[in-house]
C-alpha cells in the first residue's frame, strides 16, 4: 500500500509510543521534525525534508514509535507499507543504501548523546579505548587476543605518545606459533583457527562476514569480564552494523573451534544487495532493531534520579521483550532486584530511599530471579508520572545566565567575552529550556578540567544550529592541548554550521601558525557531509607537505577517511611510502588501502606496498603493509 498523506503545521503523523508501525514515510513536500519523552534524546533526531524517509527505525524492527513525528509545515507525506518498501529496495538499491546511510547519522547522534550523559567516556578516545582493551587481556593473561589488539594499534595509531609501550606489549604477547591465525583460500575465504581474532572492539570496520562453516563468538569487554553477546553458525551474518554505518566495531569476534567466512567490503555488498532480497531485509531489520535498542536505552539513561531511571529501565525492558504497554494482564521479567540495581549501576548503601520507593511500588513484585509487572497500562502511566517530574525539576527556577547579545561591530561576529561576561535574567518562555542549558554550557568550555571542556564541546554540538553564536569558542578550543577536545570542537562546528560555513570556517584554520589548529581543521574537512570532494582533496594533499608531522599525519587519516572519493591523491600518497617518519609510512599504507578502488591505481599500488612489505627497515611497516597487500589483492580479485 502506498497513499499521499497531507498534513497542515502542527499536525502530528505519528505519536511516540505508537505500536501501529508497519508504515514507512517518504517527505514528497514540507518537513518534519521528530520530539521525544526525552529533552535530551530529541537533540539527536534529525528533521526529515523533501527527499527524506523516516519512520524506518520502528517499522523495520517491528517495535514501538521512538518518537512523535510533527509536520513544520504544510507537508505532503508518502505513507509505504513496510513489506512494500521492502520489495521497492530490491529493484531500487540505491534507496536501500540512502536508508543504510542515514543510520550512520542516527548512530553518530546518539553515541554524541551518550558523552553527554556520561562524560568520562569522552576522556576515553578510540585510541585509549582500544589500549585499554588490550591491557585487559594482557593483566588477564590472554596473550592472543592482547597481540592483536595491540598490533591493531600500531597500525592505527603509530604517532600516538605511548607508542614505545605498545611496542613493549607486542614483544611480550609474542607467540610465533600463532602467527598463521588465518588463511585465505583460493575462493577468497578466510579460515580461522579456534581462538583466532577476527575483528575487535574498537577498531574500524571495512567488511561484513558471512560464516561459511563453523562457529563465532560476539564477546564484549564490560567491568572487567567478557561478556558472551551471541554464538553465530553457518549462514549467519556478522559485522555489517561498522561497515554500513562507517562507526568503530562495537564487539569482538572470534573463531569458535575453527571457522571459514567470506569478508564482503563496500562494493562487493552494494553488488550483491542488487541479486539477493533476503540480505536486505535481513541487514536492514538487523541494524533498525540495533538502533531502536540504543534509543530506548539513552532515554533511560538521560534521567537524573535514579528512581527515574530505575523505572524507566523496567518500561524499556517489556518493550525490549515486546510487551505492550496496553497490556492489562502481568508480565514477568527475567532478572531479579541485584541484578536491577547492578544493571542501573547504583548500589544498595548509597540508593536505599530509591529502591524502598520501588519496592513500594504496587504495580511491581520481586521474587528470587524474577520481577514481575502486574499491570504494563498502569504501570507505564506511572513512569510518564516520574518522567514528567524528573524534568520538571531541573528548569523549576529562573536563573540569571550569561548572555550573547554583544554584538563585535568591527568583526561582524559575537565575540568570546562577549558570550562569557555579560548577564541578564531569563524569563521561562518557550527557549527558556534551551537557553537555560546554552549559558550553563559556555563557562565550562573554558574550564581548567579536559573533562568539562570536552563535555562542554560536545553538548554545544548536540545542540545543533541553536548554539551557532558558541561557534567562536569552539574555534578556539581547535588550538586545546587535549587531542579528543580538539577533534570533537570540530566535529561540534560541523555540527552546529552549515557544510558551505564549516568549510570556510577550516579553510581559514589551515592558515593558523598553531600545528594543533591545523590539524584539528583538516580532521573537520574529511568529515563534512558535502558530496563533491574534489576542493577537500586537493587542500588535502597540499597539507600533505605540511612541516609538521601531526598535520601531516592527520591529513594522511583525512584522505583515508574519504576512501575512493580521495583516489586523485594516490601519486602524492605514494612519495610518502619512504618518508623518514615510520608513523608517516604506517598511516601511508593504510590510506592508500583505503582510497584504492578496484581499477585505476591498484597495480602500481599493489607493487609499491610489496616492495615496502619486504623491504622497510621497520617491522610495524612491514606488517601493515602485508595486511594490506591481503586486502588490495582481494579486492582487485573479486573485481
Amino acid at each position: 500500500m502506498q497513499d499521499e498523506r497531507y498534513f497542515k503545521k502542527g499536525s502530528y503523523i505519528f505519536i511516540e509510543g505508537d505500536e501501529e508501525t508497519n508504515s514507512v514515510f517518504l517527505v514528497k513536500k514540507g518537513k518534519v521534525s521528530h520530539i521525544c519523552s526525552s529533552p535530551i534524546l530529541s537533540s539527536a533526531l534529525k528533521d526529515a525534508g523533501e527527499g527524506d524517509f523516516f519512520g524506518f527505525i520502528s517499522a523495520f524492527s517491528g517495535k514501538p514509535r521512538l518518537s512523535s513525528a510533527v509536520a513544520i509545515q504544510d507537508t505532503i507525506v508518502v505513507d509505504i507499507d513496510r513489506e512494500l518498501l521492502f520489495k521497492m529496495l530490491n529493484d531500487k538499491t540505491e534507496i536501500a543504501m540512502k536508508i543504510m546511510n542515514s543510520y550512520s547519522h542516527a548512530l553518530q547522534k546518539y553515541d554524541n548523546v551518550l558523552m553527554g550523559i556520561k562524560p568520562i567516556s569522552l576522556i576515553y578516545p578510540q585510541s585509549l579505548s582500544l589500549l585499554r582493551l588490550g591491557e585487559y587481556y594482557l593483566e588477564n593473561g590472554c596473550n592472543t587476543p592482547a597481540n592483536y589488539v595491540f598490533n591493531r594499534y600500531m597500525q592505527l595509531f603509530p604517532d600516538s605518545e605511548n607508542i614505545s609501550d605498545i611496542q613493549k606489549y607486542i614483544d611480550d604477547t609474542d607467540d610465533p606459533s600463532n602467527h598463521s591465525f588465518f588463511f585465505e583460500n583460493e575462493k577468497g575465504d578466510l579460515l580461522y583457527r579456534d581462538g583466532a581474532v577476527i575483528f575487535c572492539e574498537y577498531e574500524p570496520g571495512e567488511n561484513l562476514f558471512f560464516i561459511v562453516e563453523g562457529r563465532v563468538k560476539i564477546i564484549k569487554q564490560s567491568k572487567n569480564r567478557d561478556m558472551l553477546l551471541a554464538v553465530l553458525g553457518e549462514g549467519d551474518i556478522f559485522g555489517e552494523l561498522a561497515l554500513l554505518t562507517k562507526s568503530p566495531r562495537s564487539a569482538t569476534a572470534v573463531s569458535f573451534g575453527g571457522t571459514r567466512i567470506t569478508p564482503v567490503d563496500m562494493n562487493i555488498f552494494k553488488s550483491h544487495i542488487k541479486h539477493s532480497p533476503d540480505l536486505i531485509k535481513k541487514i536492514i531489520t538487523s541494524i533498525s532493531q540495533r538502533l531502536w535498542f540504543n534509543h530506548v536505552r539513552l532515554n533511560q539513561m538521560s534521567y537524573k534520579n535514579p528512581i527515574t531511571r530505575l523505572f524507566t529501565f523496567l518500561e524499556s525492558k517489556l518493550l525490549e521483550d515486546g510487551v505492550s504497554l496496553k497490556r492489562k494482564k502481568p508480565s514477568l521479567l527475567q532478572f531479579g532486584l541485584d541484578e536491577l540495581i547492578e544493571m542501573n549501576e547504583l548500589s544498595q548503601e548509597e540508593n536505599s530511599e530509591e529502591i524502598t520507593e520501588l519496592l513500594s511500588c504496587r504495580y511491581l513484585s520481586f521474587n528470587f530471579g524474577t520481577i514481575t509487572v502486574s499491570n504494563p497500562l498502569e504501570f507505564s502511566s506511572l513512569v510518564q508520572t516520574y518522567k514528567k517530574k524528573d524534568f520538571m525539576t531541573s528548569f523549576k527556577h529562573k536563573k540569571t545566565v550569561k548572555n550573547v547579545s554583544q554584538y563585535n561591530q568591527d568583526d561582524n561576529h559575537y565575540t568570546p567575552d562577549a558570550i562569557l561576561h555579560k548577564e541578564i535574567e531569563v524569563e521561562s518562555d518557550p527557549d527558556f529550556l534551551f537557553t537555560r542549558e546554552f549559558y550553563e554550557i559556555l563557562p565550562e568550555l573554558n574550564s581548567e578540567d579536559p573533562m568539562k571542556r570536552v563535555n562542554a564541546v560536545i553538548k554545544l554540538g548536540n545542540l545543533g544550529e541553536k548554539a551557532k553564536e558558541s561557534v567562536p569558542l569552539l574555534r578556539e578550543r581547535l588550538s586545546d592541548n587535549i587531542k579528543v577536545i580538539r577533534r570533537n570542537a570540530s566535529r561540534s562546528i560541523i555540527n552546529i554550521l552549515s557544510p558551505d560555513e564549516s568549510f570556510k570556517l577550516f579553510i581559514e584554520a589551515i592558515k593558523e601558525d598553531n600545528q594543533e589548529i591545523r590539524s584539528a581543521a583538516i580532521a573537520g574537512l574529511s568529515e563534512l557531509n558535502i558530496a563533491e570532494k574534489s576542493e577537500i582533496v586537493d587542500l588535502l594533499v597540499k597539507s600533505l607537505k605540511d612541516k609538521s608531522d601531526m598535520v601531516r599525519s592527520s591529513t594522511i587519516r583525512s584522505l583515508g577517511s574519504l576512501g575512493i572519493d580521495a583516489e586523485n591523491a594516490i601519486p602524492h600518497l605514494l612519495k610518502l611510502l619512504t618518508d623518514k617518519e615510520v608513523s608517516v609510512r604506517i598511516l601511508t599504507v593504510n590510506s592508500l588501502e583505503s582510497i584504492t578502488g578496484p581499477e585505476g591505481y591498484i597495480n602500481e599500488v599493489i607493487e609499491a606496498i610489496k616492495k615496502i612489505s619486504k623491504n622497510d627497515p621497520d617491522r610495524f611497516v612491514k606488517n601493515s603493509a602485508k595486511d594490506a597487500l591481503i586486502k588490495l589483492i582481494r579486492k582487485k580479485k573479486h573485481h
